[in-house]
């Protein structure tokens, strides 16, 4: 018999992070005492200091389904994984003395991660501590901890062409799907069940929401989720494999189409185009008429399903106006992250408290420099991820395009349950683009 001690340590620290959820999720459905379950995170966060890949499990799996701080105002688990995962991979980085090569997008990562983590202390020096708390509540959930996860799955999977978590993320991200959809034929019978703490407590049934309280950021969320099962289903030679990401595909796809998010359906539509086009370039303006119809099909129906008044869409260009309003009055570092939520109706936007834009708000927040690096990063991403002859990630790409064009609406980056599986999904695919990228120069 194989001794623990000879096991590859890619798949110990793997079969650590699936014991660790099994072992979250018992505890989560028994409703054990608080003590257990912090118990429980301070073994997790150890395993994630140990195996970058085993904290990637975890919160893959987890992600979709645990929000930072709870109603009560309770930390979970999260807040503590995400930092233990980002210390995990500087410690592993300083022992091995291994980066990838340095990209576009990964350098605009980290200047976002840095400059936004700024802006929460030019919060905290305008406002006071108590709003600099409130911003950095905001800002480990939102982009703080979605650039952690891209960058760690990234540097994972340029070392080491780790794909597993990318698995778990469109497994559980399915999974979620499938619990929203059955919580709303029943009546929110799921959330009042023994696995009510998968699904949120302050969510609309008039729009299938479940594991977010905005029905656009579950779309968001969607999006990236049926491109990326798409794109795996046509990336795998396992029948097994492409027959289950099929399956998670299609049923992220009602569950999107219950959310009536036009937002959701038109990013969905640019990630199908560009994935089709990326997958069969030779058909490119035959698939771009079918998937051109098939979305006015779409948006045709939530027209007639759901009664859209204008107003919405006139409150967000005011949003928007303020936004730019905002950027102008401070255009060097901006007034802070989430100050827009504190100062919405003095720069005139009075009933929207979020720029439901989130490249305009890094301008109005940020200020200049950090809201160009953030268009850098959204549209370097991308065309990055589309150019790689690694296939997976292209298709992953074609998930980043769709998800950058929903944050164009809305702001879905507020939400852990959002930023933890679509920024693990898109950070492997950039390691897979980076590790492909240098393969071929090495080649030559």
């Amino acid at each position: 018999m194989q001794r623990v001690s000879e096991i590859h340590p890619a798949w110990s620290g793997f079969a650590v992070g699936l014991v660790l959820i099994a072992a979250y999720a018992l505890l989560r459905t028994l409703t054990v005492p608080e003590p257990a379950v912090l118990t429980w995170t301070a073994v997790a966060v150890l395993a994630t200091l140990a195996s970058p890949l085993c904290g990637l499990t975890v919160l893959a799996a987890l992600g979709p389904f645990t929000e930072a701080l709870t109603d009560n105002g309770r930390v979970t688990a999260v807040p503590f994984l995400l930092a233990a995962l980002g210390a995990s991979v500087v410690l592993h980085t300083a022992l091995t003395r291994w980066l990838p090569r340095p990209s576009v997008p990964v350098a605009a990562a980290a200047v976002l991660f840095a400059g936004t983590a700024l802006g929460v202390l030019v919060s905290a020096v305008n406002y006071g501590t108590a709003f600099g708390i409130q911003a950095l509540q905001l800002w480990v959930p939102g982009i703080g901890g979605a650039m952690t996860v891209l960058l760690a799955a990234a540097w994972l999977s340029s070392r080491t062409a780790e794909l597993r978590p990318l698995f778990v993320a469109i497994a559980a991200v399915s999974i979620g799907a499938l619990l929203s959809f059955l919580n709303a034929a029943t009546n929110d019978a799921v959330r009042h069940s023994a696995v009510g703490w998968l699904l949120r407590t302050d969510i609309d049934l008039a729009r299938l929401g479940g594991l977010l309280p905005a029905p656009n950021a579950a779309a968001a969320l969607f999006v990236v989720g049926i491109i990326a099962a798409l794109a795996v289903a046509l990336d795998e030679s396992r029948p097994t494999i492409r027959a289950l990401a099929s399956a998670a595909a299609a049923v992220q796809a009602v569950a999107l189409l219950l959310t009536y998010s036009r937002a959701g359906l038109l990013a969905l539509g640019l990630g199908l185009l560009l994935l089709a086009w990326r997958r069969w370039p030779r058909f490119g303006a035959a698939i771009a008429v079918t998937v051109v119809l098939v979305m006015v099909a779409g948006l045709a129906f939530l027209w007639v399903a759901r009664d859209i008044p204008l107003v919405s869409d006139q409150n967000r260009l005011l949003a928007w106006a303020a936004t730019a309003r905002m950027w102008l009055a401070n255009p060097l570092l901006g007034s802070g992250f989430r100050s827009f939520e504190w100062l919405h109706a003095d720069y005139g936007s009075p009933y929207l408290d979020a720029p439901h834009n989130e490249w305009l708000r890094l301008f109005g927040e940020e200020g200049t420099v950090i809201g160009l690096a953030g268009l850098v990063f959204a549209m370097g991403l991308p065309l990055i991820l589309l150019r790689s002859r690694n296939r997976l990630a292209a298709g992953t790409g074609a998930a980043a395009a769709g998800l950058f064009l929903a944050a164009c609406f809305n702001n879905p980056f507020l939400n852990t349950q959002l930023n933890v599986p679509a920024f693990l999904i898109i950070g492997t695919g950039l390691g897979l683009a980076v590790s492909s990228a240098a393969a071929l120069r090495d080649d030559h």
